[in-house]
């Protein structure tokens, strides 16, 4: 109980000294989110961290920060300019753009309804973190947003199937290390290790790639 307490007194005592402006290297911004990622690049690899038949989804691009002229846009783009407050130049990092479509299938069968090459996007979910809603709401978390007694960021937490993934409900994603995940939400009819193919849609690109996983 203890900790507990302390704990909630040093996020009060932090975020006090956020608003003022007394933590160094920190500025007084009209946006919150600092640096956008293009996406150029992805990969997937297993995360042991975070339990069974999880799969981390790497994200790689080209950041934009205050000094690119499409800092701006995107700003407005996400209607991030009226947060006022001091932050850390590179504190909150999102994707630029918001995932159009991902799809994932095996190349061999993976269960009686589900044959080589036939999406997963119904047995398979993504589980990401975004700051669009928190913007939106001004700022604060939305009444709706149930919020884990864990969590302290500024990213509200998501899973969704693949086969629901789109523009609307990706906005402003969180980049890895620790976000996003892929998660099998069943198992294939036989254990042992499987060949998958990702594709990704996002900004009118789409990206490829494989990767194998063994299910034990």
């Amino acid at each position: 109980m203890k900790r507990f307490i302390f704990l909630v007194i040093t996020l009060s005592l932090l975020n006090s000294c956020k608003k003022e402006g007394l933590m160094i290297g920190m500025h007084r911004t009209p946006y919150m989110i600092s640096v956008y990622i293009i996406l150029k690049e992805i990969s997937c690899f297993t995360d042991t961290s975070e339990g069974k038949n999880v799969i981390n989804l790497w994200l790689g691009g080209d950041h934009i920060s205050s000094n690119d002229d499409r800092f701006d846009y995107f700003n407005k783009l996400y209607k991030d300019t009226s947060f006022n407050m001091y932050n850390y130049p590179s504190e909150y990092t999102a994707l630029a753009y918001p995932f159009d479509k991902i799809t994932l299938s095996c190349n061999t069968d993976y269960d009686a309804t589900h044959p080589a090459g036939m999406p997963l996007d119904d047995i398979v979910k993504l589980k990401f973190s975004s700051y669009w809603d928190f913007i939106q709401s001004g700022y604060k978390y939305p009444k709706w947003y149930k919020k884990p007694e864990w969590e302290s960021g500024c990213a509200l937490n998501y899973e969704y199937y693949l086969s629901e993934i789109n523009y609307n409900n990706t906005k402003l994603m969180t980049p890895p290390p620790y976000d996003p995940h892929i998660i099998f939400t069943s198992t294939p009819a036989a254990l042992g290790e499987y060949c998958f193919t990702l594709k990704l849609t996002t900004n009118g690109e789409t990206f490829t790639t494989t990767f194998t996983h063994t299910f034990e």
